[in-house]
């Protein structure tokens, strides 16, 4: 793997009027955990679309694995976005298949494996991420905190070098949430991969990332490690952790 795996160069975004980024520039290194967090409709999901090649850039290039995916043929962008997961905010489960067919899906249509070599595929990451006792019921016959690991075992189901993470712990509460992001950061470490996550709970971007990157005002501001964020000093970043934190943590957030 390239060791700059995923890459905006110069890259500008026009919505209507306006400019949603101008000229942006973001390098992801290869296995490392990058958290996204900003105010809201400002471009973090943007970023994970221009990644996960959903949104292409008004101007610039979004290379993965050094290659740009807007330049190259539909088949080459194909392969390279294959070996990339993505969890949606919403899980975007399907409800009418059971937990372990929302696993299978995704090997039936873009692998060659038998029915045998599924199972044994699907039954590793249900136990990897507690589901296993679950395999047969359906999306709404399970809890939230349920369904979002059903999201991870899916984002991870076709062995990607790649994650991205869309607000993985949005509507749970901090214990869950802390238990989520123990998760992701487990299978991180397990497959080698590198991730770009999104969250405005600033405990848990501390808890995830090697890196922090603040997406505001048609710009994205390194911010640094999680302690370099912390002193971040830019009011725009300082004032966004402590409204984000609203306080001391507590032992159930930390």
């Amino acid at each position: 793997m390239t060791s700059v795996p995923l890459e905006l160069r110069q890259v500008s975004i026009d919505f209507g009027d306006g400019h949603l980024f101008k000229d942006v520039n973001l390098k992801v290194a290869g296995n490392e955990s990058l958290v996204l967090i900003g105010p809201s409709g400002l471009g973090k999901s943007v970023v994970l679309k221009l990644f996960a090649g959903l949104l292409a850039p008004s101007t610039g290039a979004v290379l993965v694995e050094g290659h740009d995916l807007f330049r190259i043929g539909a088949n080459d962008r194909n392969q390279i976005l294959l070996k990339m997961g993505m969890l949606f905010q919403k899980n975007a489960l399907f409800d009418s298949l059971t937990v372990f067919d929302n696993l299978a899906f995704p090997l039936r249509e873009t692998t060659k494996e038998s029915e045998a070599e599924i199972r044994d595929r699907v039954e590793y990451y249900l136990t990897e991420v507690g589901l296993i006792e679950a395999a047969e019921r359906f999306p709404d016959e399970i809890s939230g905190g349920m369904q979002k690991r059903l999201g991870i075992a899916r984002a991870l189901i076709l062995n990607p070098q790649t994650v991205l993470y869309d607000d993985p712990t949005a509507g749970l509460d901090p214990i869950t949430s802390r238990k989520i992001v123990d998760l992701i950061l487990r299978l991180h470490e397990e497959k080698k991969s590198t991730i770009v996550s999104i969250t405005n709970d600033m405990a848990r971007a501390f808890q995830l990332a090697d890196r922090i990157a603040m997406v505001v005002n048609g710009a994205i501001i390194e911010t640094g490690t999680p302690d370099e964020t912390a002193n971040h000093p830019d009011p725009r970043v300082a004032q966004f952790i402590r409204g984000s934190l609203d306080g001391p943590l507590t032992e159930a957030q930390a």
